[in-house]
């Protein structure tokens, strides 16, 4: 098979392709990393806010480069709201400039693209980030729309989501994160449920013993005993490590049901831990459908 040749745009990479189940996709890559330009002074200006190539494909184009140049147009494109700014930003925590920018800009940022800011400010940290995360947070939880459902994906709830799980990060303690997450559970649109019941299970710490990780800890447990297959799937990466007795049960379940898809999901979730009952669970799941 003749090897396909890559699209060149704007300093990325770019392979157009169909997966066997018949799905289109995109890979994209910097050129950077073949030794090609990257066209760095295009890319650097569409960071920085002017006219031209997309900002998230400058930064795409740019996700190697750690140059004094690149830096001073991120923080220029962070103050003119570049949601594409915050994570590239996290590479250059050494400069003292970044920490403040970051919250200033979580501070004033959109909610529609507020996800971004709190969660590089959930990573961080810095004087006044965790002020900062509780005001939106706060902000978020109190608009009518964020409980309403959406054909695909209701950009408030994301938004609390993130921002909650970000605050969590810095403040185990943090009861109203907890609590934001878990009313999201019940969210009426099925992606949104299924992010926050993944998030929180990123957020649990198992080693905490705080209030808020009662919260999550507690709801969490209900969930793995009452969502769908497809919402408990989507939390196992994080639940097969915190909460691993629970997750073995539910896992069990699923592998006595009929869903392949979520049979093959629940093993290789199983298979990541090293105790005698995911052994023993692993092998009677493999043995019945090899």
């Amino acid at each position: 098979m003749a090897k396909r040749v890559f699209e060149r745009r704007d300093g990325l990479l770019l392979d157009r392709y169909e997966d066997p189940p018949g799905q289109k996709r995109t890979y994209q890559g910097p050129a950077s990393r073949l030794g090609e330009s990257p066209e760095q002074a295009r890319n650097l200006a569409a960071i920085a806010g002017e006219e031209g190539v997309a900002p998230f494909t400058g930064v795409l184009a740019l996700m190697d480069d750690r140059s004094p140049e690149l830096l001073e147009s991120l923080l220029q494109g962070l103050a003119a709201g570049n949601s594409a700014a915050p994570n590239a930003l996290l590479r250059f925590l050494d400069d003292p400039r970044v920490r403040p920018a970051l919250v200033a800009a979580a501070a004033i940022a959109p909610v529609s693209s507020l996800a971004n800011f709190t969660q590089a400010v959930g990573i961080a940290g810095g004087v006044g980030a965790c002020k900062v995360l509780l005001t939106r947070l706060e902000e978020i939880a109190a608009a009518p729309d964020v409980m309403v459902d959406d054909d695909f994906f209701n950009d408030l709830a994301g938004s609390l989501a993130s921002t909650a799980c970000a605050l969590l990060r810095l403040d185990r303690d943090s009861e109203p994160a907890a609590k934001a997450l878990v009313r999201l559970f019940d969210h009426p649109c099925a992606f949104n449920r299924r992010s926050a019941i993944r998030e929180a299970a990123d957020a649990l710490d198992p080693r905490s013993s705080t209030r808020a990780m009662e919260i999550l800890r507690s709801a969490l447990d209900r969930q793995i005993d009452n969502a769908r297959d497809d919402e408990f799937i989507s939390a196992g990466p994080a639940l097969v490590h915190t909460m691993p007795d629970p997750f073995l049960a539910r896992c069990e379940k699923i592998l006595e049901g009929n869903d392949p898809l979520a049979r093959d999901s629940v093993l290789s979730h199983v298979s990541q831990l090293d105790s005698p009952k995911a052994l023993a669970l692993a092998v009677r799941g493999f043995s019945r459908f090899s």
